[in-house]
């Protein structure tokens, strides 16, 4: 309970602080998600680091947009929320829109890089790109050949200037179960329409990195601070040869964003070892044993694992009580003795 009145909590404040990075960069960012969940709380956390404040739509509502939209078609709530939102932007030449899901979705750099990459782009409505042909792959066959990067649309994360946007969200209406990036995709296989709006695929991800499909391109480097304090660790695309600026763990690749999202953005350095492991915390001293929740820890020993002992030493130096934690090991490896 204390933990999700931390994430309400932190919701809160950053929908109440005015973000002076975004006026000066020109983008507005949006986003929906109907409650706090964790991957809602990381992406915050992300846009934080950036001075980045979305405009949450949806917050606290019920989801509309179909039951199982990781597995099935869905999504149309999404756009029918972003109509009502941007229809007083119509006329809107200035700031440019940008667009992501909430829930598995991290910024790992500023406002002000994407637009100097999306200026560099000569698109007014640029989408992500992906490996993949969804949710329709019979209409694969339909989409312009390219010669280096993905081919396929993504609706996740998208930008473009505010009247290009509109009439894009207004091309058809949508059912709120209807499938948004089925949707976008219809639109973008126009090329009549595509061209009218110059509606563009960040095929190469210089700003969009979907990651299902190309979770092997990408590596963590490691770059000099500027400051001239620890090391700052970057994601790039090795085979695009780009450092994506928002990532996207869309369908079946969660474990990987979840794994990157350890480093970026500004999330570990050698120095401080892992630095949001030591926010938000809760005070276990003001809490009686008998109220601590009972947790599983379970290892699996699945390989040949050297320093097995220092890693068993370490788990039981953890600080929670022992008479709260249920121990699970399972071990696949045959015991050798060593000869030396």
């Amino acid at each position: 309970m204390m933990f999700v009145t931390k994430i309400i909590a932190l919701h809160i404040l950053f929908l109440s602080v005015h973000c002076k990075e975004t006026s000066d960069s020109r983008i507005l960012v949006f986003t929906v998600a109907t409650e706090a969940k964790d991957g809602y709380l990381r992406y915050l956390e992300s846009a934080h680091e950036f001075n980045i404040t979305p405009t949450v739509l949806g917050f606290g509502e019920t989801w509309k947009g179909g039951d199982d939209i990781k597995r099935k078609p869905g999504g149309g709530w999404k756009i029918n929320l972003l109509k009502e939102a941007l229809a007083p932007y119509k006329t809107d030449t200035k700031n440019i829109f940008l667009f992501t899901d909430g829930y598995d979705v991290i910024f790992v750099n500023s406002l002000n890089e994407i637009l100097n990459r999306f200026s560099r782009l000569n698109a007014k409505v640029l989408f992500g790109a992906e490996s993949y042909c969804w949710p329709d792959p019979e209409l694969a066959s339909k989409y312009p050949e390219v010669t280096d990067g993905k081919r396929f649309l993504n609706s996740g994360m998208f930008m473009g200037y505010f009247p290009e946007i509109l009439k894009l969200l207004e091309r058809e209406t949508v059912e709120d179960t209807d499938d948004d990036q089925l949707f976008f995709t219809k639109a973008y296989l126009n090329e009549e329409f595509r061209n009218s709006i110059q509606l563009k695929l960040d095929h190469k991800s210089e700003i969009f990195q979907n990651i299902n499909g190309a979770a092997t391109e990408l590596e963590i480097y490691t770059t000099e601070s500027k400051e001239g304090g620890p090391e700052v660790y970057t994601i790039k695309n090795v085979v695009t040869h780009t450092e994506p600026l928002i990532l996207h763990g869309n369908g079946p690749s969660k474990l990987t964003m979840n794994y990157l999202s350890n480093y970026v953005p500004k999330m570990w350095n050698s120095v401080e070892g892992c630095i949001k492991c030591k926010q938000n915390n809760v005070n276990l001293s003001d809490i009686s044993v008998a109220e601590f929740p009972s947790v599983l820890l379970a290892i699996f020993i699945e390989l040949n694992t050297p320093f097995l002992e220092e890693q068993l030493e370490k788990l039981h130096m953890l600080e929670y009580p022992k008479n709260r934690m249920h121990l699970f090991i399972h071990n696949a490896v045959s015991t050798v003795k060593c000869i030396v």
